[in-house]
């Protein structure tokens, strides 16, 4: 199709094929993902963000934690607090941490393993744990005799990777 009309700048675009507008060829709906890609129902990869800029931001209580969780933290703070949330299946949360002139703080279950890595620059990844967990606490007080509970699963992984600058990331568990 042609048409005979002037463009903004007044030139004649007589002649010319008429571009269909923007809107035109977007598609009606959004196609549906492929069976297992990210965002099908197949798809148990679920992410979760939580971002504080001068501010913060956080979760705790009884909650559906996901498999992946993204803490970035400008200035700001965030807490999240795993201790009474509803884990994954697997037991296993990744967490990508990232903590610019501000905080992340980490809570996680009593007999959590966590794998902490990351890079600090002028700033700090700590992983505090504090005495040991409950049910280890129990077994030794029934038993009389500390035994080594190393060998067993944990019921919940964390696995966190941490990128501070001039600011902090803390993993607290008992």
């Amino acid at each position: 199709m042609t048409t005979k009309s002037r463009d903004r700048t007044g030139t004649e675009t007589s002649g010319l094929p008429r571009e269909p507008s923007a809107a035109a060829s977007l598609p009606a709906t959004r196609p549906e993902p492929e069976v297992g890609a990210p965002g099908s129902a197949e798809d148990d990869w679920f992410d979760e963000t939580f971002t504080a800029v001068f501010s913060s931001h956080g979760r705790a209580g009884d909650w559906d934690a996901p498999d992946h969780v993204i803490a970035r933290s400008l200035a700001g703070a965030i807490a999240l607090d795993f201790t009474e949330a509803v884990l994954p299946a697997d037991g296993e949360v990744e967490i990508e941490a990232f903590a610019f002139c501000g905080s992340v703080e980490i809570r996680v279950p009593d007999g959590a393993e966590v794998v902490l890595t990351g890079t600090p620059i002028f700033g700090s990844i700590e992983h505090k744990r504090r005495g040991k967990p409950v049910a280890r606490r129990i077994r030794e007080m029934v038993t009389g005799e500390a035994a080594d509970y190393d060998d067993e699963e944990p019921e919940a992984r964390f696995r966190i990777h941490c990128t501070v600058i001039m600011g902090s990331v803390e993993v607290l568990s008992r």
